[in-house]
């Protein structure tokens, strides 16, 4: 490409706002920029932001404008705008500036258009500013798009204030939409004013942009969103108002309303109203909702689940750095795990180097201050800018975005956000988001007391059902077989009329022995002579065979190659337990269902036990001998290992009484009566 490097005066102006200078290994884009005009000083605000004066490619349409590139640019690579053209090469740069001017433009409008239209074509960003926004109108590329128009005179199109709330918009008026808006970001197309705060912005913008830190190709979103008639945008808020007290009371009237067969779902909840006092520095309000949890429901082993959630490592920071963890029944996490948890979440974010971190800021400051309506910065999260603004000592930008994610996003969206990054957490709890909320440490004192009241007050607490259970497990093992398969048919699907089955013969169940080979287990044929096989339940459990029907099957061609004799101990990585592999097995479910059901002989369930007993299994994993059941969902990890058939059973009469929601007595309905 003909060129030529000119020398001119004065050097560039040094930069004494930008807070982190790049080190010489920092890539910086290829940028191109089409001189239409006397140069306005103040442009090179946007090439200095990015330290690429002397780097950029500057293209003339006259030999003036040479001179006047020398008197801006100390040493510039300089090419005319047809030999430009002759010699473009696709992807040889990244971006085509387009700066104001000075006085009249200077060029010849169809090379100037040939220039921006092949650029755009090639999918390179097309940067108007000022004045050099008119050039890209004339061009027919702004169709239909948002330009911004602040301190241009505009005509045609159709016109845009936020402030005013006006619009002109005629149907048959296809031109650019002008706004009022300082920077738009629409596709390939950047329109600006020309003010240097604003070329500054638009660097970092630009920049950000280039290297992938701006996951959408619309700036600011919020522009994108629909007109109201009267012209205005659409002022509906994008999330709720900040926490009150409405929202314990709505807890507490969950609280009194939930059954009991969902009571199992409260801690959860209760959980994210105690973790959004936590963050708001309440921790003591906070503690005193988890502590109740835990005394209603004292289940630890679930609630320890429950606290390895999301929600639960929110609580761990928030106690952390409050140094007001209650006693609980499980460990604090280690200053190492803390750093693990932070590392993930840079990770997941891509976070900056250090090289990167303040040009990452500044495009998030401006995003932020021009698109203040939308907490989202992909590709972070705003919760992960704030992060990066601590690292940084940016304590006013972080203390200001922390407080507009907390007004802008619903309480489980920022909490969430939160919960991720332990450094905002220990901002969040020194009142900050207290400060966003509104919320007083008597509103939180006296919410913790609603949803208080609200647990110690439901009808049946965890300690209760537990109780309950228990008492019907017993009542169930208790009961005869003819007096637990009536219960069944609760299970059965709304198409079907019945559950159970004609029973059947002693004799149909002696000959199956006979041609099987084997004595079938006890348990097994009492319920054939009940209900020969079991129609499909809605609890994921196969649909069962008769009698006449049983085979032994190759679990090789039943494609459960996998299978091995463990009976429920998960010993399989363990290489010094030689597990049996059985080469049949007793298919009791039937060939409709999607789970599966089968029998495993006693002699591979004494093998697996004699493998199994030096390896600390428990007695009561291990017995009994003889016939075991297995029951196997596909999508499930693991399978079932039932101790026998009429546990099984068993199993299925609770889950019968839990969709029922009552316990039938026994002694007043016999399978007899029902068949």
């Amino acid at each position: 490409m003909e060129e030529s490097v000119v020398k001119g005066l004065p050097a560039p102006r040094k930069l004494l706002d930008h807070k982190l200078k790049p080190t010489r290994t920092t890539p910086r884009p290829k940028v191109a920029m089409l001189v239409t005009g006397d140069l306005d000083p103040g442009s090179f605000k946007f090439l200095d932001t990015l330290h690429i004066r002397e780097e950029v490619t500057y293209i003339t349409t006259s030999s003036s404008q040479i001179e006047d590139v020398g008197a801006h640019v100390e040493r510039a690579t300089v090419v005319s705008a047809e030999s430009f053209l002759r010699q473009y090469e696709s992807k040889s740069y990244d971006a085509l500036f387009i700066p104001g001017q000075q006085g009249e433009p200077q060029c010849q409008q169809s090379t100037c258009s040939t220039i921006v239209q092949t650029l755009y074509d090639d999918h390179r960003e097309i940067i108007a500013t000022g004045s050099g926004r008119l050039l890209i109108i004339s061009t027919g590329l702004t169709s239909s798009r948002r330009i911004s128009s602040i301190s241009v005179e505009v005509s045609g199109g159709r016109t845009h204030s936020r402030a005013r709330g006006n619009t002109d918009s005629t149907p048959e008026n296809d031109g650019p939409l002008w706004e009022d808006i300082e920077i738009i970001r629409d596709g390939y197309l950047w329109t600006a004013s020309s003010a240097e705060k604003t070329l500054t912005s638009l660097a970092f913008l630009f920049k950000a942009a280039w290297k992938g830190d701006m996951a959408c190709s619309v700036f600011p979103v919020h522009s994108r969103r629909p007109l109201r008639d009267d012209g205005g945008q659409d002022d509906t808020p994008s999330s709720s108002s900040p926490p009150s007290t409405d929202a314990a009371t709505e807890l507490a009237d969950k609280i009194a309303e939930t059954p009991l067969s969902e009571a199992e779902n409260l801690p959860s909840s209760v959980t994210q109203f105690a973790v959004r006092l936590g963050l708001e520095g309440f921790v003591s309000s906070c503690n005193l909702l988890m502590l109740t949890l835990l005394s209603v429901f004292p289940d630890n082993a679930k609630f320890k689940v429950l606290m390895d959630a999301i929600d639960g490592r929110a609580l761990e920071l928030v106690w952390h750095y409050s140094a007001q963890r209650p006693a609980l029944p499980w460990d604090a996490p280690s200053e190492d795990e803390i750093e693990k948890w932070e590392k993930a979440s840079q990770n997941a974010e891509w976070y900056p180097s250090i090289e990167d971190l303040g040009d990452t800021l500044e495009s998030v400051k401006v995003r932020m201050r021009l698109d203040d309506e939308n907490w989202t910065l992909p590709p972070y999260s705003l919760a992960g800018a704030i992060s990066m603004a601590i690292d940084a000592g940016w304590e006013n930008e972080a203390h200001l975005w922390l407080s507009s994610l907390v007004r802008t996003a619903t309480p489980d969206v920022w909490s969430a956000q939160l919960e991720h990054w332990p450094k905002v957490v220990k901002l969040a709890i020194n009142g900050v988001v207290a400060e966003a909320t509104g919320r007083s440490s008597d509103d939180a004192e006296r919410d913790a007391a609603i949803v208080r009241r609200a647990l110690l007050s439901f009808p049946e607490t965890s300690a209760a059902v537990e109780e309950q259970r228990h008492s019907i497990a017993q009542r169930v093992s208790l009961a005869p077989l003819p007096s637990l398969l009536p219960m069944l048919d609760v299970l059965k699907w709304d198409q079907d009329e019945k559950l159970l089955k004609p029973p059947a013969s002693p004799s149909a169940i002696h000959k199956a022995e006979v041609r099987l080979g084997v004595q079938l287990p006890e348990d097994y044929k009492q319920f054939l002579q009940l209900s020969n096989g079991l129609g499909p339940t809605t609890v994921n459990r196969p649909g069962l065979k008769p009698v006449e029907q049983l085979l032994w099957e190759d679990p090789d061609r039943l494609g459960l190659e996998w299978f091995h004799v463990d009976l429920g101990c998960n010993v399989h990585s363990s290489p010094n337990v030689k597990l049996p592999k059985p080469g049949r097995v007793l298919m009791l479910s039937d060939d409709h269902s999607e789970e599966s059901m089968w029998l495993v002989e006693p002699g591979f369930v004494s093998e697996a036990i004699h493998a199994l007993k030096g390896h600390d299994q428990s007695d009561d994993a291990l017995d009994p001998s003889g016939w075991r059941l297995v029951v196997f969902i596909a999508w499930s990890p693991e399978i079932i290992w039932p101790k026998s058939f009429r546990a099984y059973i068993e199993d299925l009469a609770k889950d019968a009484h839990r969709k029922a929601g009552a316990m039938p007595v026994f002694e007043h309905e016999t399978l007899q009566s029902r068949l």
